[in-house]
């Protein structure tokens, strides 16, 4: 039984540290397009969508539609931020952070939630 407990807490835990470090790329990716840094912009970016989508098909989030659901919003932008970031398009800036924004805040309501 406390193998099964601390296995389900270990999974929890894992899951946890994949959603920070999605929000840590999607930060890194607005922070380098406000320096203008398109190249650096573009590298975080596209691993951030790429792990979105990835884990948007993770088994652990079958029980987690509103977090399924939100990676796959993420991860269905990609090719329209990829494409502002490519360009150099100042635009690409307030679309990161705003979707670091909302990131935080389905990060923070999950927390209300466990």
């Amino acid at each position: 039984m406390e193998v099964r407990t601390l296995r389900t807490t270990l999974a929890t835990a894992e899951t946890e540290l994949k959603l920070a470090n999605l929000h840590r790329l999607l930060g890194v990716a607005s922070h380098e397009a406000q320096r203008n840094n398109y190249g650096s912009a573009g590298e975080a970016a596209g691993r951030f969508f790429s792990e979105c989508a990835e884990l948007a098909t993770a088994e652990q989030f079958s029980e987690e539609p509103r977090t399924r659901v939100a990676l796959q919003a993420y991860a269905s932008q990609r090719d329209q931020v990829m494409a502002l970031i490519g360009a150099g398009d100042p635009s690409v800036r307030e679309q990161l952070l705003g979707m670091y924004l909302t990131m935080d805040g389905v990060l923070a309501r999950r927390g209300a939630t466990t």
